[in-house]
């Protein structure tokens, strides 16, 4: 069975994608963005891809990001937060 599902560190970003490292994370594993299920694919026990839609990354703040685990091992990783700055001008 599948410990608490932690997150290491900050997630990488680029563009919408965004990749989680962290422990625990099981097969079926969902990545929450402020509360919703976005696509992710889960890489390894340690790594999670996920997309952020355009309109996740449309509103400048804070999101909030976590990962949970299905049953029967539901648990969820503790939020870490990714911060949306405004886009560059040319």
């Amino acid at each position: 069975p599948y410990a608490a599902t932690t997150i290491d560190g900050e997630p990488a970003m680029d563009d919408h994608n965004i990749t989680l490292q962290g422990r625990n994370f099981a097969p079926g594993c969902v990545v929450f963005v402020n509360g919703n299920a976005i696509p992710s694919t889960r890489d390894s026990d340690s790594i999670v891809r996920a997309t952020l839609s355009a309109s996740d990354v449309s509103m400048i703040g804070t999101m909030q990001v976590w990962i949970g685990n299905p049953p029967p091992n539901i648990r969820t990783s503790d939020p870490v937060q990714i911060l949306v700055n405004p886009p560059s001008q040319p």
